[in-house]
């Protein structure tokens, strides 16, 4: 399952870390057009059932099974040439566009380069933009002294989404977090195997995901957390009711924090 949920969510996280897959996929569509006049057939095929293998979620994930998950989801997309098939289509695009032009070698070759210098370029332009609705570090800090302030006779254990916990230890380092960074950003430990166990992933993707239908049944959820020694937990506002009920029958609702968190606090 972790896998198909990482490959569904795959695509889109891909094409937000740099713009050559939106010019590859104009390169593919370009070339599939005019494929009759493409000689290099093979490449083309390959190319397409390649990609499309990738972008489908059902085989993106058949495709990291075979790898093993220590590969994320776009490592997968290492079958698919995807810098020199955009430089293919270009140049066969200004070929069949620009003739009077490109009849010189030199000029062949200035093109090429060109291309492959804007191509490598492009690469690094998907930066996500800032959220506008995202909480500040000072917004994040009034936050956690409210949940102190009630949690006042006891070590804090916090459970929140992840805009949140990764600002928490920064902030707070007396505060004990559920989990870390390192649960959604791989790079922090360098894709080692095992780092967390299957309930509390389960618990980190319910939580980003509360408005959802339950993929994992709540009160499974709360028995990790539970479990694990959680004493409060922001919950977003956005939480569907029946859930909210689940955490009810072990927590206190305290209060609503920016219009955005109830804040639940265990009951002792």
């Amino acid at each position: 399952m972790s896998y198909l949920k990482s490959a569904w969510n795959g695509w889109g996280e891909f094409i937000t870390a740099g713009k050559l897959a939106g010019v590859f996929l104009a390169a593919l569509l370009f070339l599939l057009f005019q494929r009759k006049k493409v000689k290099q057939q093979t490449f083309l095929l390959y190319t397409t059932i390649a990609a499309v293998l990738c972008i489908f979620p059902v085989m993106a994930a058949i495709l990291m099974l075979y790898q093993t998950i220590f590969f994320d989801y776009q490592w997968i997309w290492t079958m698919v040439p995807m810098t020199c098939f955009c430089a293919f289509a270009a140049v066969l695009f200004l070929e069949d566009h620009l003739k009077e032009y490109t009849s010189d070698k030199r000029v062949k070759a200035a093109v090429v380069l060109m291309l492959l210098g804007i191509l490598a370029i492009s690469s690094g332009l998907g930066k996500k933009a800032v959220d506008p609705k995202a909480l500040t570090t000072g917004e994040v800090k009034t936050i956690l002294t409210s949940v102190k302030e009630n949690c006042a006779d006891e070590t804090v254990k916090l459970w929140a989404p992840e805009e949140v916990l990764a600002k928490t230890r920064a902030l707070d380092g007396s505060i004990e977090l559920l989990y870390g960074r390192n649960m959604w950003d791989n790079h922090l430990n360098a894709y080692a195997y095992d780092v967390y166990s299957e309930d509390l992933q389960e618990a980190h993707f319910w939580i980003e995901h509360t408005t959802w239908y339950e993929r994992i049944p709540d009160d499974e959820c709360l028995e990790t957390v539970v479990n694990r020694g959680v004493n409060c937990i922001l919950l977003p506002m956005e939480v569907r009711e029946d859930s909210l009920e689940i955490f009810l029958t072990e927590y206190e609702k305290k209060a609503v924090l920016f219009e955005k968190y109830y804040l639940l606090t265990r009951i002792r």
